[in-house]
C-alpha cells in the first residue's frame, strides 16, 4: 500500500510543470503549508505570463505563518500575478517592501491576506500595471505607496487598515470599494476618505452601502467644503446587499450622528436582517465638485428583503434588480 506524501507529490507536480518551462504560460498552485520547493522551480519558467499562488498557512486560520515572497523573482513575461497568504520582506535598512518592481510586463496584480515584515510600508512599483486588487490584507503594515503611472483600476475589499499615497495616481479612473470595519470606526473612515482625496482624478466610483456608511462617520464631513475632492467624478455605482451583523452598528452610529439621515430601504418589524441606509447628503459630498452626476443603484439582496423604494432627489438615478 502506497503512502501519500503531500510535499513529495507537490514537488513532483511542480517539477513536471516546470520541466516544460519554454512552453508553460499559465501556472496556478493552491497548497497548504510549506512552499520552499515552489519558487526555485518557478524562476526557470521564463515564458510564464500568469501565476496564481495560494499558499495557506498551517495551524490556525488567522494566526498561521504566511509564506515569504522572494525579494526578487525573474519572470520577464509575467503579465498577471495573484497572491494569497504571503509575507513581503523589506530590503536591508529600508522602511518598505517593494516585491513587484522586477516584473517589467505586469498588468494585473491581486494581493489577498498578505502582510509586510519588518517595515510599515508596502510599495507597489510598476510602469505597466493597469489593474490592482487588494483584499483583506493584514493590519501589520500601515501604508501602501503606489508608483504605477499606467494604473487605471483599483479594487478593494476588506478593512481599510492602510493609508494610500502615490506620486502618479492621476491615471486611476475607476475605483471599487467594499469596506468592512469591526472597531475604530472614526480611524477607518478617515483612511477611506484619504483614499478618495488621493484618487481625486477618478471618473467612476463603485461602492457598497456599508462603504458609504463608513465614509459618513468622517468628523465634520457634512460641514466643510472640499474644493479638490473628486473633481472629475461622473458615475457613482452603489451596491445594496445584506450587511454582516457587526455592521449594524455603522447604521446606528450614522443615524445618531446625522440627524437628517434618510432611509432608502427600511426593515420590516418582523425581519431579523440588519437594515442599511444610504446616509442623506453623502452623495452630494462626493459630487460637490463634479459638473454632472449619474447614480446607479443595484440591489443584490434576495426579494424577501426588499421592502420599498423611497424617492431621493438626484439628477439621474438608475435602479437595477439584479438579485443574486
Amino acid at each position: 500500500m502506497c503512502s501519500f506524501e503531500p510535499q513529495r507529490t507537490l514537488k513532483e507536480i511542480v517539477n513536471y510543470a516546470c520541466s516544460h518551462n519554454t512552453q508553460l504560460k499559465q501556472l496556478g498552485i493552491r497548497v497548504k503549508g510549506g512552499s520552499s520547493i515552489i519558487f526555485p522551480r518557478i524562476s526557470s519558467c521564463q515564458a510564464l505570463t500568469s501565476l496564481k499562488l495560494y499558499v495557506y498557512p498551517k495551524g490556525l486560520y488567522i494566526n498561521g505563518k504566511r509564506t515569504l515572497f522572494p525579494k526578487y523573482l525573474n519572470l520577464p513575461a509575467l503579465t498577471s500575478l495573484d497572491l494569497t497568504y504571503f509575507t513581503f520582506c523589506a530590503s536591508d535598512n529600508a522602511d518598505h517592501a517593494e516585491p513587484f518592481s522586477s516584473f517589467n510586463s505586469l498588468n494585473n496584480l491581486i494581493i489577498s491576506s498578505c502582510t509586510v515584515m519588518d517595515a510599515p510600508i508596502l510599495r507597489i512599483s510598476s510602469a505597466t500595471l493597469v489593474n490592482l486588487i487588494m483584499s483583506y490584507n493584514s493590519p501589520d503594515f500601515t501604508k501602501i505607496e503606489l508608483s504605477a503611472p499606467s494604473l487605471y483600476t483599483i479594487t478593494f475589499d476588506g478593512i481599510p487598515y492602510q493609508r494610500l499615497s502615490g506620486s502618479s495616481l492621476s491615471s486611476v479612473k475607476q475605483v471599487k470599494i467594499d469596506a468592512d470595519i469591526s472597531t475604530r470606526f472614526e480611524e477607518f473612515s478617515l483612511i477611506l476618505f484619504n483614499w478618495l482625496q488621493e484618487l481625486d482624478n477618478i471618473k467612476s466610483l463603485t461602492v457598497t452601502a456599508s462603504t458609504l456608511q463608513i465614509l459618513s462617520l468622517v468628523p465634520d464631513l457634512f460641514n466643510v467644503k472640499l474644493p479638490s475632492l473628486l473633481c472629475n467624478l461622473k458615475t457613482l455605482k452603489v451596491k445594496l446587499k445584506s450587511l454582516p451583523f457587526r455592521l449594524h452598528l455603522i447604521s446606528e452610529l450614522a443615524m445618531f450622528k446625522n440627524k437628517s439621515h434618510k432611509e432608502i430601504h427600511k426593515r420590516p418589524e418582523a425581519s431579523a436582517e440588519p437594515f442599511f441606509t444610504i446616509p442623506e447628503g453623502i452623495v452630494d459630498i462626493l459630487f460637490q465638485n463634479s459638473p454632472s452626476r449619474e447614480i446607479d443603484i443595484t440591489d443584490y439582496r434576495s426579494p424577501h428583503q426588499i421592502v420599498q423604494w423611497v424617492e431621493i432627489d438626484l439628477k439621474t438615478v438608475i435602479i437595477n434588480g439584479g438579485y443574486r
